[in-house]
């Protein structure tokens, strides 16, 4: 069996931690959250 994980989030702990620059992952009083993701998938048939 295989498996894909896309987990397309900021790193939980990444407000603690400077060396991580996600500047999106923290939300000040009046800033508003829009995200928008899509995935696209095209997979030729196996033989």
């Amino acid at each position: 069996m295989a498996g894909l994980a896309l987990e397309p989030q900021a790193l939980p702990d990444s407000p603690h931690h400077p060396e991580w620059p996600q500047p999106g992952a923290v939300l000040r009083p009046g800033q508003v959250y829009r995200h928008h993701l899509t995935y696209r998938f095209n997979a030729a048939p196996s033989a």
